[in-house]
């Protein structure tokens, strides 16, 4: 699977006074099998970006290409489109409406037309790939923790069996553990074989799990790259008002100090550093 942006372009309510350009002029493309993170300060068109993975928003101008089809074009099938590549918004648990959670997750396979045999096959499957008990099926979402709430809602993503996942700001408000599950439900989805982008605000986040970062700013990819090479640029970051991770922090202050410190990014690359540091790492002369 590939996904192409060709000079994008997004404006809200274009010819009104109130008009304006959430993303300009954005090329990229996103393959199979990436763990990829998008990031950006606040109205730096993520969010904007990510609706038009799926076609849930229109470019004004440039195209979105799946496999090198046009999927804003005439004819070409949305449901198609939106069911290889599931987008799932910010606290997720508010798009739960059903009157219980098997219902709310076989929603979209319903949707498809399936048997009622595989519709069941696939809520099974579903809150089983995002861990909750099967006996949850029948109670109202409504009666789940909020934990529980956010992955029934992304359960009834999953329950399309998407090649791709949009996430936007998965473990947004969960506490310390709920924020440690997600995490790992989102990389035990990339080791499933699923496409994952995820925006975050979270840089320690994106060190964990992302393999490439794009980051946007003023409606445009500003860094597009490997994870490391990304945060190597910590001034270019900064004057875009986003952070590096900690572990960032950490490498800069004591390469800073004169130590030879790689810079690393990830927690169990610094542990090893700083092992090999104690045995005996001496400062540059």
């Amino acid at each position: 699977m590939q996904l192409q942006f060709e000079q994008v372009t997004h404006t809200y309510q274009a010819g009104s006074p109130f008009q304006s350009t959430a993303i300009r002029d954005v090329s990229l493309t996103l393959g199979s099998g990436e763990l990829t993170a998008l990031i950006g300060h606040t109205g730096s068109g993520k969010s904007t970006l990510a609706q038009h993975m799926n076609a849930l928003l229109a470019p004004t101008s440039g195209r979105v290409l799946l496999d090198g089809k046009d999927i804003n074009q005439k004819g070409v099938s949305k449901k198609e489109t939106r069911q290889r590549i599931g987008l799932v918004f910010q606290y997720a648990e508010t798009q739960l409406f059903e009157e219980t959670v098997a219902k709310d997750v076989a929603f979209g396979p319903k949707n498809l037309g399936l048997s009622q045999a595989e519709i069941d096959a696939r809520v099974k499957e579903a809150l089983h790939r995002v861990g909750l008990p099967e006996e949850i099926a029948e109670k109202s979402p409504f009666e789940l923790s909020g934990g529980q709430m956010r992955r029934a809602a992304i359960a009834g993503v999953i329950a399309m069996r998407p090649e791709m996942l949009v996430l936007d700001e998965p473990a947004a408000g969960l506490d310390p553990m709920g924020r440690e599950d997600m995490l790992a439900l989102v990389r035990s989805f990339h080791q499933a074989g699923t496409s994952i982008v995820m925006i975050s605000h979270s840089m320690d986040d994106v060190a964990r799990l992302a393999q490439r970062i794009i980051v946007m700013d003023q409606g445009q990819v500003a860094l597009d790259g490997p994870a490391e090479e990304v945060f190597q640029d910590a001034d270019q970051l900064n004057q875009m008002d986003l952070d590096v991770p900690q572990v960032c922090k950490l490498a800069l202050r004591l390469r800073e100090e004169g130590f030879d410190f790689p810079l690393c990014y990830r927690m169990e690359d610094a542990e090893k550093a700083l092992t090999a540091l104690l045995k005996g790492g001496k400062p540059h002369a």
